[in-house]
This record gives structure tokens, C-alpha cells and sequence, in this order.
């Protein structure tokens, strides 16, 4: 297997797997925090580095190689930052003191480097990035987690776990240009990463959480593995290597994709919560149609007056009496004389659940399902409005 093809493929799914998450960020982020813009620039720096991997590969400038390493020397300063912004505290002086000289230092000798020297300040660099992210990890770890809530704790515990299981994996580049082993697989340092990050975004949830996530990616890769080994043939040791590596790194790049479409699911669905914010609460048809134009409702239609002349008014308040929203799918389960007017209904306006807006004069709001809240909240966020509009709606006409 062709190393240098290998390594590429590695380095692009890394730049796909952060650009896809970087985007997700930027596009669906209303307000930019201090955490998310020093997130988005250790994000920036990464894709950087892997940039000039590839364009390392593809072009073989030698001088490629020193800018590489002391861009890849900022890395531990970089996520010092964003670890002091996810505490909402500085970290120790003396830590602060030794990343920033150690990165400086490093990266002045990168650059200043004999070319023969790559092998030995490979060494070098190795040893300062994995013992400087170490030093950033036992600052999260040491943290007072109690001046901190439920959410910070579990985005720091998600970060904290990416960081120690990506060295291992950007470790296997710096021993490969020792020759210690044969080929590295580091751009998967990168997507391990990404990995974590992505899914205490969508999630919410610790590290533990993400732990579990990740073993089944590497135990699915480990069967699709072995079930090409089992067809094609066992490859010999380093391509076996490599071949399970870009099976792995597929694997995370479209689960990370994956959660950034659930988390441009899951921020579509905040723009009716936002819609509830700004309505007035003073006048039930300036609230409707704050309501009314949010993204979610632009199918839903408000039935009053004629549009119910030829309906029974009583016997259709009297459905509403237990629960302000009922579903199609729930009338047409049910054979009762009381429902066939509302399945009427919802026949003639393609709706899949009715809201009660205003008992008197009767209102109702027909909505479609799809395209209010796409998740499931949904009957969470049209119980809202019904519980909203009635309180607002006068008794009377």
C-alpha cells in the first residue's frame, strides 16, 4: 500500500471532517461566544496543519516541513486558551508560562532547524506536545467542578477525554519520522478529536458518553476490517495498519458530519422558541402572527369565522376539552361520531394536528407536523402555543 497515498487520504477526511464541524459552527451560531471563537481558532489552527501536510505530500517543499512543525508548536497554547475560557478561570502561572516559551522556543526552532536534523527534532517536538496537552489535561482534571454547571463539566470532561485519546494517534507521526514504527497515522489525532467535540456539542453529554460512542466506531471499523480481510485476504502488517486506519478515519468523518446535521437540526428547531420570545402576549392576533411567521408555520393555516360556518362549534370545543392539541393520527385511530367533523378537517387542509387558538369565537390552527419542530418536541412546542394563545384570547368576541 502506498504510504504517501495513504497519508494523504488520512489528511483529507481530516480537513473534511473539520471543515464540515467549523462550518456547522459558523453557519447556525446566532452569537459568537469567547469559548467558540477560541474553539473555532484551535479548530482553524488544526485545519492549518493539515493543509500543509497535504500540501507537504502533494508538493515535497522541505520547507514545508518547518513551518508545519512550528505551527503544530502553537497547538498546547492554543488549547490552553480555550481551556481557561471553558473554566471561566486562568490557569496556573507556571503552566501558563511554560506553554507559551515552550511554543515559542519550539517553534523558533523549527523554523531555525538544519534540514538534516527532522529525525531528531522530531523528537522534540513530540515530546514537548504530548507533555504540554498532558499539562493542559491535569488543569481540566484539577478544576473545581462545583463552581462550574452541569453543561461546562460535561463539555470539559468530553474535551479532556478527546485530548488524551488523540495523542496516541498524533504520536504514531512523530515516531514514524524516528522509524521507530513504520507509518503514522496522526490526521487521525485530529478526527478523534473532532469526534469528542462534535458529540458533546449535539449531545450535551460527558465524556463517558462520548467514550462509548467512540469504542462502537472502533469496533465497527474492526468488523469492517476483518470482513475485508475475510474476503480479500489478510494485508501484511503495515498495510494492515494503514487500511484500518482510513477505515476508522471514514468512519469518524461521517459520524461527525452526521452531528452537524443534527446540530443544524436541533438550532432549526430554537427559531420557534424564539418566536415565542418576541411575541406579545397583549393581543391574541399580534401574538398569531409573530407566531405565524417563523420558518416552522409558514404551511400552517388559522381556520375562524366562515371558514367553520358549516362545522358544529360545541361539538368541537368539547374534543378540546382534555388536551389543547390533538393529531390526526389520533382521530383517525378512533371511530366516534364526535371526531368526523375534526378528520374532515384535517383532510381539507392536508394538516396533522389542530391547535386550539380561541375557544370563543372558536379558532382553530391546522398545522403540519414536518415542518414544526422536525423532532421530538414538536407537540411540546404546539402545547406552548395553545396554552399561550387560549390564556391570551379574550372570553368573548
Amino acid at each position: 500500500m502506498n504510504t504517501a497515498a495513504v497519508r494523504l487520504t488520512l489528511d483529507l477526511l481530516a480537513l473534511f471532517g473539520a471543515g464540515a464541524y467549523v462550518f456547522g459552527q459558523i453557519g447556525w451560531r446566532r452569537a459568537a461566544t469567547p469559548v467558540s471563537i477560541r474553539l473555532a481558532a484551535l479548530m482553524l489552527l488544526l485545519m492549518a496543519l493539515v493543509a500543509m501536510r497535504i500540501a507537504h505530500t502533494t508538493m515535497s517543499f522541505a520547507w514545508i516541513v518547518r513551518i508545519e512543525e512550528a505551527v503544530a508548536a502553537f497547538l498546547p497554547l492554543f488549547a490552553l486558551v480555550l481551556a481557561e475560557g471553558m473554566m471561566r478561570r486562568h490557569a496556573p502561572g507556571a503552566v501558563k508560562l511554560l506553554v507559551a516559551f515552550g511554543s515559542t522556543a519550539v517553534a523558533v526552532g523549527a523554523l531555525l532547524r538544519p534540514l538534516e536534523a527532522q529525525a531528531s527534532f522530531a523528537l522534540v517536538l513530540g515530546v514537548y506536545l504530548i507533555g504540554a496537552l498532558l499539562a493542559v489535561c491535569i488543569v481540566l482534571a484539577a478544576r473545581r467542578r462545583t463552581s462550574l454547571s452541569l453543561g461546562e463539566n460535561s463539555a470539559i470532561s468530553a474535551f479532556f477525554c478527546g485530548v488524551v485519546f488523540a495523542l496516541p494517534f498524533g504520536a504514531t507521526d512523530f515516531l514514524a519520522v524516528m522509524q521507530v514504527i513504520p507509518t503514522g497515522v496522526g490526521s487521525l489525532a485530529l478526527l478523534v478529536f473532532l469526534f469528542f467535540a462534535s458529540h458533546v456539542t449535539v449531545e450535551g453529554s460527558g465524556g463517558l458518553a462520548a467514550i462509548s460512542e467512540f469504542f462502537w466506531a472502533v469496533i465497527a471499523s474492526a468488523v469492517t476490517y476483518g470482513a475485508l480481510g475475510f474476503v480479500s485476504g489478510w494485508p501484511a502488517s503495515a498495510d494492515g495498519i494503514q487500511l484500518a486506519a482510513i477505515i476508522l478515519a471514514l468512519l469518524l468523518a461521517f459520524r461527525i458530519v452526521q452531528y452537524v446535521r443534527e446540530h443544524r437540526k436541533a438550532r432549526a428547531r430554537q427559531t420557534l422558541w424564539q418566536a415565542f420570545a418576541r411575541a406579545p402576549v397583549n393581543n391574541l392576533e399580534m401574538f398569531l402572527d409573530t407566531i405565524l411567521s417563523a420558518e416552522e408555520f409558514e404551511k400552517a393555516q388559522l381556520l375562524q369565522g366562515q371558514v367553520l360556518a358549516d362545522y358544529d362549534h360545541d361539538r368541537l370545543r368539547r374534543l378540546f376539552a382534555d388536551t389543547p392539541v390533538i393529531s390526526a393520527g389520533d382521530v383517525r385511530q378512533q371511530s366516534a361520531s364526535e371526531l368526523q367533523q375534526l378528520d374532515v378537517i384535517f383532510d381539507q387542509h392536508e394538516a396533522t394536528h389542530a391547535v386550539l387558538v380561541r375557544k370563543t369565537p372558536l379558532a382553530l390552527l391546522l398545522v403540519n407536523m414536518p415542518r414544526v419542530g422536525a423532532g421530538v418536541d414538536a407537540e411540546v412546542q404546539l402545547a406552548v402555543l395553545a396554552k399561550l394563545a387560549t390564556q391570551i384570547a379574550p372570553p368573548h368576541a
